[in-house]
């Protein structure tokens, strides 16, 4: 989990720099930090999701 936000950060300064995000109106660098939130909630979720699914398989094998 904590590689693929690191990704998606990676990811996303390269594009702010090469897209010159600074540089243009300040709606756009919102919206950019915005759609980039969005993206890093959705990975941490899924990363949780898929945490709490293993361990409460963990738990189910070690009672039986």
């Amino acid at each position: 989990m904590m590689g693929a936000v690191i990704a998606v950060h990676v990811v996303a300064i390269v594009v702010y720099r090469l897209g010159h995000v600074a540089s243009r109106p300040e709606n756009v660098g919102r919206i950019f930090g915005g759609v980039w939130t969005a993206i890093t909630l959705v990975v941490v979720f899924v990363g949780l999701h898929r945490v709490r699914t293993a361990r409460l398989a963990s738990r189910a094998a070690r009672r039986r």
